[in-house]
């Protein structure tokens, strides 16, 4: 099987992060996704890609992309999401584990609206058995092809976007016997060999890379290469035929001393002159790391063989330390410190990864939930969104009702990197009755997920919340913390009840900041691979015995909010309105919103068709009204302001989003 360099895949990366939906019913939730981005209401918006590929004699790819977009607006959010255009090369080309780009150059082009990127990437095409292999990419179709050039076609689509994308390869001098395998999306050329110099010089360049950290608490995903692309390889070797001959029969073994024996050779059986190799390491490390409490230094070994042209047998080694952290220690990145940026996002972006903290098939959680469910009345979650938010609401006041509190972490959390971070499981936190936002958040979305419901974590700088996708549609994301008052910077409020954490979290959720926030979809990384390690038994009735009741906390407090006044309005909104909404070019999408009026006050709901769903803040004014629609993606959110005039049952004027040129018109008419 040949080296994976993931072009096609790479353009439909680049076009999740752009365009997809983030926060709809049927949206995937996680650091890979972004938003919608709304280039016109209607509108399809095409980003158009091209990619030249020119492969050398020895395997290496001179790669120049550019992406252009169609519009200003989309142009200026992805300068918005990636600020260093090299993050975005690094996110692209470099998370292809078994390739190295070098000499990369990335920059953007305001004259036209695009980015330009240019490396050479090695390990990309690989000789196997004296036949060179080029993995194209699964969404990839060969449309012409001769003896010099191979040029493939990628289309890809969401509702209201598409990404058109041209590869041409130019194929190395001398190339023949070329095919392209239409069912595995791999193109194959041989190359003439070489005529042996009279006087043969055999060497090696070799490199060893070994993370310098793994968790234990995630030690099954070291071992799967199909788990995020590969990018979780504990070790990297880079070997480069520095010699004037080839090379024969190539094997290169690992160990992780005292855990893990030498592993199965790889086969390399030709490396010509000038030629880069890239293997990588995906140790299957035994379940007895999770006995680990705190980090525990091994070393990884690698050991490589060769055979030059006269048969004669070459061996070398390489050593590098590796920590394993203990089963609570947490790694916030896995970015290696000389790719970083500074980002937040570069320090933190091993947060997906939280998930194998929710242990929701523990028997202590289990027995948590069915406290919670007897406590919200024995309701069934699964398929109403009023009995999904009773036993999130029971959950909460299970948590206040047994004196549970919130746990003040360092004043560097979750802001500037550490190396590994103490994070408890559902059953530290209910033991020690209290936790950082991280440890409640994870109770609580174990907690949730126990009884079916879906839930994601949000991680921000300095903090962490749980959002339950409700059953029948909707988000409920609920400020766990607020089981302590100090936590809203109220330290004489004992704690708040369950709808002040949930319009703190909804605020938050507003305040969301693009390259500022991770979504972790808990149930996506655990299909996925990210499961939870082996934790010891305990008693049956530890819950019992750590003190815990069925009891319901006192009323709590409720947050005193300003007050507006209630002048009376003729024109009050409450309802559902239906409509349409036109940009300038005419595209238009569908509008449905539901709304409901206090005073001059409006809140509600928001959904575009095609576009995606998020809430409503406004303001009635006399016969005018302002409302603003706020949709949150991954990687940030953004607002549609409608301006507008009541008419009877008909609401009509302009949107516009903020911080773009997009505007157009909409009518609306209450159901």
């Amino acid at each position: 099987m040949g080296r994976i360099h993931r072009v096609g895949w790479v353009v439909i990366l680049f076009f999740l992060l752009m365009v997809q939906p983030a926060f709809s019913a049927h949206s995937a939730f996680s650091p890979l996704l972004g938003q919608e981005v709304l280039t016109g209401i209607g509108n399809i918006s095409v980003i158009r890609v091209s990619i030249d590929a020119n492969i050398n004699a020895v395997g290496t790819v001179h790669t120049k992309m550019v992406l252009k977009f169609p519009t200003t607006s989309v142009y200026l959010l992805a300068k918005r999401i990636y600020p260093s255009p090299y993050v975005m090369l690094r996110d692209l080309l470099i998370q292809n584990a078994d390739t190295i780009v070098k000499n990369a150059d990335v920059k953007y082009r305001d004259s036209d609206r695009s980015i330009v990127m240019e490396a050479d990437i090695v390990g990309q095409v690989v000789n196997k058995q004296g036949v060179w292999e080029f993995y194209v990419g699964k969404d990839a179709d060969l449309i012409w092809r001769n003896n010099e050039i191979a040029i493939f076609a990628m289309i890809s689509y969401s509702r209201s976007n598409a990404v058109v994308s041209y590869l041409k390869v130019r194929l190395p001098d001398r190339a023949y016997d070329i095919s392209y395998d239409d069912t595995d999306r791999v193109l194959t050329y041989n190359m003439p060999r070489e005529k042996v110099p009279s006087q043969i010089v055999t060497s090696v360049r070799t490199k060893l890379t070994v993370k310098p950290r793994v968790m234990s608490a995630t030690y099954k995903i070291y071992g799967d290469p199909e788990f995020h692309d590969g990018y979780y390889w504990v070790a990297r070797s880079e070997v480069v035929n520095t010699g004037n001959s080839n090379i024969y029969n190539l094997t290169i073994r690992y160990k992780m001393e005292g855990y893990c024996n030498w592993s199965e050779p790889h086969t390399y059986h030709v490396v010509v002159p000038g030629e880069t190799l890239v293997d990588l390491y995906y140790p299957v490390i035994p379940s007895k790391v999770t006995k680990l409490m705190t980090r525990t230094p091994t070393m990884v070994e690698m050991k490589y063989t060769y055979k030059d042209e006269k048969g004669q047998l070459h061996t070398g080694y390489r050593h590098k330390r590796l920590h394993i952290l203990g089963i609570n220690q947490f790694e916030f990145s896995n970015i290696p410190i000389e790719e970083r940026t500074g980002s937040w996002m570069d320090s933190f972006s091993n947060m997906p990864l939280l998930a194998a903290w929710v242990t929701h098939l523990d028997p202590v959680v289990k027995k948590f939930a069915g406290m919670a469910s007897q406590l919200a009345g024995g309701v069934v979650t699964s398929s109403r969104n009023k009995d999904a938010i009773k036993f999130c609401n029971a959950v909460y006041d299970l948590m206040r009702g047994n004196n549970m509190v919130y746990q003040t972490p360092s004043s560097t959390f979750l802001t500037e990197y550490v190396p590994e971070q103490d994070v408890k499981y559902p059953r530290d936190t209910l033991r020690d009755k209290g936790g950082t936002c991280v440890d409640l958040s994870i109770l609580y979305a174990a907690t949730c997920e126990t009884e079916g419901l879906r839930t994601l974590l949000i991680s921000i700088p300095g903090h962490v919340f749980p959002v339950i996708i409700l059953p029948e549609g909707g988000i409920l994301p609920v400020e766990v913390t607020a089981i302590s008052g100090a936590a809203l910077n109220k330290p004489s409020v004992k704690s708040f009840s369950f709808a002040v954490a949930v319009k703190v979290a909804q605020k938050e959720i507003r305040r969301l900041r693009q390259g500022l926030y991770y979504v972790v979809d808990v149930e996506k990384m655990w299909r996925e691979g990210v499961v939870s390690p082996e934790l010891p038994p305990l008693d049956s009735d530890v819950l019992q015995k750590w003190g815990y009741k069925l009891v319901s906390p006192k009323k709590g407090r409720e947050m005193k909010e300003s007050k507006t006044s209630p002048r009376a309005n003729a024109a009050g909104i409450t309802g559902v309105w239906q409509g349409v909404g036109r940009n300038t070019s005419g595209g238009a999408s569908r509008i449905t919103m539901k709304l409901r009026q206090v005073g001059n006050n409006v809140t509600g709901s928001c959904i575009l068709t095609p576009g995606g769903s998020g809430t409503v803040k406004g303001i009635v004014q006399g016969s005018r009204v302002k409302l603003v629609a706020y949709f949150m993606g991954v990687n940030g959110s953004f607002q549609i302001v409608f301006e507008g005039t009541i008419k009877g049952r008909t609401i009509v004027g302009r949107w516009y989003s903020p911080g773009s040129s997009v505007n157009g018109t909409f009518s609306l008419q209450r159901g």
